[in-house]
């Protein structure tokens, strides 16, 4: 079921059943929840989402990917920052939160009530949890670009490096009352 359009709820056991992946793009100003944490909510977001059912417990297993390039705010120079945020979804649907604590260490479940979910709020989702924890202006290295805009020097602490004591005042003052 590729499209441009992603429908607001997918029978997911259909899907699993039919093997047929959804695809295609939502557009950033549909997430409401992201829009907190962007500057702007122009673009979109490009997904694949697959449904399976597990041969071992019968569960639906949905996987898939996202991507989106998003506006930010630097947490270092507080300019807009272009982001690229990509996601992997990998989810066990379960019927309620006791039958969740059951799966394996390290599977993340959506607790389902019906027989239909909501595809844009997992895409969401996982689109939240991908941020970046400081959003900031990176080079090809890996490093700010940020600290020489600002003024500041890229310093390292020598952990071999004798410092004085910020306490020895204390101590003289011990001996004194003594």
């Amino acid at each position: 079921m590729s499209s441009q359009y992603i429908p607001k709820a997918v029978k997911y056991l259909q899907l699993a059943q039919e093997g047929c992946p959804l695809q295609g793009v939502v557009p950033l100003a549909a997430l409401e929840r992201l829009a907190g944490f962007i500057t702007s909510r122009e673009g979109n977001v490009s997904y694949t989402l697959r449904f399976k059912k597990q041969r071992r417990d019968g569960r639906i297993k949905v996987s898939g990917e996202v991507r989106t390039d998003l506006m930010m705010t630097c947490q270092y120079c507080l300019e807009p920052v272009s982001m690229v945020v990509e996601a992997t979804i990998a989810l066990v649907l379960v019927r309620s939160e006791d039958e969740a604590g059951l799966l394996e260490s390290g599977v993340d479940a959506l607790v389902v009530a019906g027989e239909e979910i909501d595809p844009v709020a997992i895409i969401e989702d996982d689109l939240i949890l991908a941020l970046p924890m400081v959003p900031r202006h990176m080079n090809d290295e890996g490093e700010s670009e940020c600290i020489g805009q600002l003024g500041y020097e890229k310093t390292s602490i020598d952990p071999g490096e004798d410092k004085p004591n910020p306490f020895a005042v204390l101590a003289g003052l011990k001996d004194r009352d003594n």
